[in-house]
């Protein structure tokens, strides 16, 4: 990602698929929040779907700025619904904090 926001589109690439080669398994959600930081939506979603089919932890999913350039995707809303992390979902959620 740091090449990538630097320019350096070589390093970047080589970086990238040295992940999705050495580490397909462990870091599914990395290599999709790295395809979206560079821009690439059909790959982010595709490594987002192995995510979510593998069970892996997405945690800051709706938060973090790496998918900000998929977050108008019209598939982004329909993934945080299956995800259960819509807004209309959360809202549902009703805290309560009490205070001594």
């Amino acid at each position: 990602m740091v090449h990538h926001s630097l320019g350096n589109a070589g390093l970047s690439d080589t970086a990238l698929l040295e992940l999705e080669e050495k580490f397909r398994e462990e870091f599914k959600y990395t290599a999709a929040y790295a395809h979206a930081w560079r821009g690439e939506a059909d790959a982010a979603f595709e490594w987002l779907l192995l995510a979510e089919e593998a069970d892996d932890v997405m945690t800051g999913l709706t938060i973090t700025p790496f998918f900000d350039s998929i977050r108008s995707d019209p598939r982004w809303p329909e993934m945080l619904d299956r995800l259960g992390y819509s807004k209309a979902q959360l809202d549902t959620i009703s805290f309560e904090i009490n205070l001594p």
